[in-house]
């Protein structure tokens, strides 16, 4: 398992509680996200849906590797709407 698989596989552990945390944040079609420290880009997959085509997600990191990730994210978005 490679770094970005195991911070994803962290991320989405109930114990994080992921599901709550991207409920309380009521991200909705066109807003704007910032992300600071982006790891594994579990987050930014699911924020991208959520504010569909018309909303942007910046995402920043101090490792190259999870930013290239988020290049590859963005591709494979139905929204292209992930920054780095």
């Amino acid at each position: 398992m490679n770094k970005i698989e195991r911070f994803n596989k962290s991320a989405g552990k109930a114990s994080n509680k992921s599901a709550e945390i991207v409920e309380k944040i009521a991200l909705k079609e066109g807003d704007k996200v910032l992300e600071i420290g982006v790891g594994g880009g579990y987050y930014a997959n699911l924020f991208s849906v959520l504010i569909g085509k018309n909303g942007i997600y910046y995402g920043v990191d101090t490792d190259d590797e999870f930013l290239d990730n988020l290049k590859l994210i963005n591709q494979k978005s139905e929204h292209k709407n992930i920054k780095r």
